[in-house]
């Protein structure tokens, strides 16, 4: 039972750590050094089209990504494999935004996906190359 106990404080504890540390930016006037980048979400795609446009970013580089959801469905956005030190993990309800911020720390093609598994077996996929 006290094992159970220590567990479950420790799975909050992490949880409320991650809540805090990873949650959307809601300041509105990012520093000129970011570079802003801006999707649309909706069924089964980004952009208005199946999949999504290719971003290209450059390692080091931060990063103020904002995603609105112009749907109807809700989607659960991600990045894979992990983009910079962590996964990104938004869901994001019909007419709402997130905005994330992040810095990509290694070169590579990396995907931001609809972790909805019908969503991503329609195509909710798109493409972010990290450059050097």
């Amino acid at each position: 039972m006290k094992r159970v106990v220590a567990l479950a404080i420790l799975v909050v504890s992490v949880s409320l750590v991650a809540l805090i540390s990873f949650r959307p930016e809601s300041d509105s006037s990012p520093p000129s050094s970011e570079r802003n980048l801006f999707l649309t979400v909706q069924e089964w795609g980004f952009n208005q089209t199946n999949g999504g446009p290719t971003i290209t970013v450059n390692a080091g580089e931060t990063v103020r990504l904002s995603i609105k959801n112009t749907g109807q469905l809700v989607h659960e956005v991600a990045a894979t494999p992990v983009i910079g030190a962590e996964l990104y993990w938004y869901v994001i309800e019909p007419d709402e935004a997130v905005t994330i911020k992040f810095v990509p720390l290694a070169q590579g093609d990396f995907f931001l996906i609809c972790m909805i598994p019908e969503h991503l077996k329609q195509g909710m996929q798109t493409r972010v190359i990290v450059e050097g």
